[in-house]
């Protein structure tokens, strides 16, 4: 089953998962701030290179405006833990009632702040 995945995050590893994820047939939404970042990604894509030096490029959809994601079932976080207040202000805006929210980030307490604001 082929899902729309919102990426909350727009570095290194947001854009890695962003890749993989298009490439296995996702429908992917990268939500960030970093105005570089997503002038790339909305002009290139999700760019990866592959052990053999070769850069693959896969479709994303980029924005800075929560309301063009609003409704989101599945979301993963991968900001740094100083933006996981303001992220999980915005995922409670923007996630379905029943949409879950999933955190792959380094550092303590990003969980506790993202269940205290959205539920656990």
């Amino acid at each position: 089953m082929k899902h729309s995945i919102l990426l909350v995050g727009t570095g290194a590893l947001a854009t890695l998962f962003a890749a993989r994820l298009s490439e296995a047939g996702h429908h992917v939404s990268m939500l960030g701030t970093w105005k570089d970042g997503l002038a790339s990604l909305k002009e290139k894509g999700a760019r990866i290179v592959d052990a053999d030096g070769k850069e693959h490029a896969f479709r994303v959809h980029a924005t800075n405006d929560t309301r063009e994601v609003s409704g989101a079932k599945h979301a993963i976080v991968l900001v740094k833990s100083w933006q996981t207040e303001r992220v999980a202000r915005q995922l409670k805006d923007v996630l379905a009632p029943d949409g879950i929210a999933l955190t792959l980030q380094n550092g303590l307490g990003n969980r506790e702040t993202l269940a205290r604001d959205l539920g656990a």
